[in-house]
C-alpha cells in the first residue's frame, strides 16, 4: 500500500511541475534557471540550519512535546513580535 501511495503522490508532482505548465504555455522549470536554482539552494539550506536548532532545542528541554511546541514559537512567533 505504501508503495501505491508513493507511486501516486511521485505521479501528481511530477504533473504539476512538469505537465500542467507546458499546457499552459509556461516552460518546464530547469535547475540551470538562476531563481529556480537559488530558491532550491535556499530552501535545502533553510531545513539543513533547522535540524541542528530543533535538535538543541529537544536537548535542552528534554522532552519532544515540549521541543515541538517551542521551534515553531522560535522560528515564527518571536520574529513577528513588536520590538
Amino acid at each position: 500500500m505504501h508503495v501505491t501511495i508513493g507511486l501516486h503522490t511521485e505521479q501528481d508532482m511530477f504533473e504539476y511541475l512538469l505537465i500542467i505548465p507546458r499546457k499552459e504555455g509556461y516552460p518546464a522549470l530547469s535547475l540551470a534557471d538562476g531563481p529556480t536554482l537559488r530558491a532550491t539552494v535556499r530552501s535545502v539550506l533553510y531545513l539543513a540550519l533547522i535540524a541542528p536548532l530543533s535538535l538543541g532545542v529537544a536537548t535542552v528541554v528534554r522532552g519532544s512535546a515540549t521541543s515541538i511546541g517551542v521551534v515553531p514559537d522560535l522560528l515564527y512567533l518571536i520574529p513577528i513580535s513588536p520590538r
